[in-house]
């Protein structure tokens, strides 16, 4: 999995505690992009690792209920919820049946 530094900046103002996350290091630098489907009784869940089409890291991030006609159609719409501008042959898919 992807490894990041993690550090947290916390001072107190006016008796409330503020923690800033702050991550280390260009989280747009080039990682791997996985996207892994999950079949259920409802449809398929997606679940996607790396930059979306706006420019937004996200780790894990899952959309639910995701149907199609064959198994290239579902990749196609999961990877849609991420931008439209994500291409198939960019990412690492995992199919959990």
């Amino acid at each position: 999995m992807f490894r990041r530094n993690i550090f947290y900046n916390v001072e107190e103002k006016n008796r409330l505690v503020m923690c800033d996350n702050i991550v280390l290091g260009d989280v747009t630098e080039k990682k791997e992009k996985v996207l892994e489907l999950f079949h259920t009784t409802e449809g398929w869940i997606a679940r996607y690792t790396g930059m979306t089409g706006s420019g937004e890291y996200v780790e894990r991030e899952e959309a639910h209920n995701i149907h199609g006609e064959d198994i290239e159609d579902v990749k196609r719409k999961a990877l849609e919820v991420w931008g439209s501008e994500l291409k198939l042959e960019d990412v690492k898919v995992v199919v959990h049946k």
